[in-house]
């Protein structure tokens, strides 16, 4: 087969899905909370951009490739006096175009066919898994980029290019730890088919990683690997691992996925005995391609890890697109061309039911997710909801105060967060290991020992709680139920979370009893008598 080149037809037809990705994502811009990790590494992007030290002054459980560049986003917003929610916004577009380009230049690779490239990009930017979490200011999406980087210039099969192949890796790598899986098969891959170029990848790819890891241990006082590497691994819970990975994560968060993108994905597997027959890649380019295919699809696994769902199969996006693509491309031709014998446009008109039915079922799942997305119906909490949140923050606390919040909010009233006590899931999860294993000395125990004198000695002018996380633990309840009171009644129900709200008893004066008793009732009306005895303070 023949890889023929792009025509001005080709780049046109790309240019008008762009165009009309550009237009439908920015339409989307609000002040709406998409998702808690876009709120948290906008935070602390803030933060390193103002002079913190990640990993040291603020948990962050991602490598910092993602993380300084949300600094360099903030501080560019702020030269050019733009509000840094818009321009991490645009940034996040800006990755996702730059991601296509990629994508088109290897589907085209892959089967010769610029007409596949083209098909590739729209279904890419269809897949409305990816296209959510795209929104927001994700790490996932940058790993994607050098991934792709990394795939293109290993096809390449010159020395340079392989050098590049392994810089690459290395960014991936730095930017998301899920990366390092899919690198370890084409590292095997490429020592069994082709040692001497495996080595021109391996080598610069390691001498850049041990740099970095050995220059953020020493710049962060060798809190790095503890972050990046232990808290990742401390998600997963100490018991009944098997039960939690398989049945309670993998199987629904699968199903969610083939529920949204089954289609694409199944007639991708399927494209993928073609892409390897058809294919005009040389062998060792043909399997490093396929193996990279195939593993970035496994990035599903990732679900058994505590906190991920199936946003993570964003990762297997571009190879569903790209063999999705090369099928449905085939399916296409044969429409087209017909059967020898017959008239073929009198073929054509028979088999364009048969089409319009595999589109509706292609794409309809997707329109309703992409619908809800629209009007906000998937996000964490609405726009109009998120900015009253902001309100009650700037309305009890001044600039510079210390509050407690999840980051998003924090972020949008820039009011920094007490101890940068923004990662809440992780830390959560490091406080109950702590007293699980009696260890007092622990950084969760300590973090949460802070805080409550913090809140003892009121210094705290709002504190805003999810209550399914740091909710739970009883020394800060406790705290807060002597020296705070509920700002409110009833808990803000987003759709993952529920928050409490509480500001300092006025004047010193001890917290009015009845307000907390009110507080109380609302709970157990929320979560039931049997949730609610996950709070271990509540005084039923």
């Amino acid at each position: 087969m023949h890889t023929y080149p792009f025509k001005p037809f080709h780049f046109f037809l790309m240019f008008l899905l762009a165009l009309g990705y550009v237009l439908f994502a920015h339409a989307q811009w609000s002040y709406g909370y998409i998702d808690f990790g876009d709120g948290n590494y906008m935070y602390i992007g803030w933060q390193i951009a103002g002079g913190a030290v990640v990993y040291r002054d603020i948990l962050a459980p991602q490598p910092p490739m993602h993380l300084y560049l949300g600094a360099l986003v903030y501080k560019i917003a702020v030269i050019l006096s733009v509000e840094p929610l818009w321009a991490f916004r645009a940034a996040s577009i800006v990755i996702h175009l730059i991601t296509i380009c990629l994508i088109a230049a290897l589907a085209r690779r892959a089967y010769g066919r610029p007409g596949v490239a083209v098909i590739a990009v729209a279904i890419y930017l269809w897949l409305p898994i990816g296209f959510r979490w795209a929104l927001g200011w994700q790490s996932e999406p940058l790993e994607i980029v050098w991934l792709l980087a990394m795939a293109l210039a290993a096809l390449r099969g010159t020395r340079g290019a392989d050098i590049f192949a392994g810089i690459f890796a290395t960014l991936a790598a730095m930017t998301n730890l899920t990366a390092a899986p899919f690198l370890l098969i084409a590292i095997i891959y490429m020592f069994v088919t082709a040692p001497r170029r495996a080595l021109w990848m391996a080598i610069p790819s390691i001498i850049l990683a041990a740099a970095i890891t050995m220059a953020m241990e020493g710049y962060t006082g060798g809190y790095f690997l503890n972050n990046v590497v232990f808290n990742q691994v401390g998600t997963y819970p100490k018991e009944g691992l098997i039960k939690y990975a398989l049945l309670d994560k993998l199987l629904p968060q699968s199903g969610n996925v083939i529920m949204i993108e089954g289609f694409f994905l199944f007639i991708g597997l399927i494209g993928l005995a073609r892409f390897m027959k058809h294919t005009p890649l040389d062998p060792v380019a043909r399997g490093g391609l396929a193996w990279f295919f195939v593993g970035t699809l496994g990035a599903i696994l990732y679900v058994t890890k505590g906190g991920t769902v199936d946003y993570i199969f964003s990762l297997s996006e571009p190879a569903v697109a790209i063999l999705a693509a090369g099928e449905l491309y085939a399916w296409i031709h044969r429409w087209w061309i017909g059967i020898p014998g017959a008239p073929a446009a009198l073929q054509r008109l028979a088999g364009t039911p048969v089409a319009l039915a595999i589109a509706f079922f292609a794409l309809a799942p997707g329109a309703a997710i992409h619908y809800q997305l629209y009007k906000q119906y998937n996000y964490e909490l609405p726009e109009n909801e998120t900015l009253n949140v902001r309100s009650l923050i700037r309305q009890y606390s001044k600039p510079g105060d210390k509050i407690l919040a999840p980051p998003f909010y924090a972020f949008l009233a820039r009011r920094p967060i007490w101890g940068h006590y923004s990662e809440i899931f992780i830390w959560t999860i490091n406080y109950r290991n702590d007293m699980a294993a009696r260890n007092d000395a622990g950084d969760g125990a300590r973090k949460i020992r802070g805080m409550c004198d913090a809140i003892n000695v009121r210094s705290l002018p709002i504190v805003i709680l999810e209550m399914d996380q740091t909710g739970v633990i009883p020394p800060v309840m406790r705290a807060l139920m002597a020296n705070y009171e509920p700002l409110q009644p009833d808990v803000i129900r987003t759709r993952n979370t529920r928050l409490g709200v509480f500001i300092p008893a006025p004047n010193g004066a001890q917290p009015a009893p009845a307000k907390w008793r009110d507080f109380q009732r609302n709970l157990v009306q929320v979560y039931g008598m049997e949730g609610a005895r996950k709070f271990g303070w509540l005084q039923m």
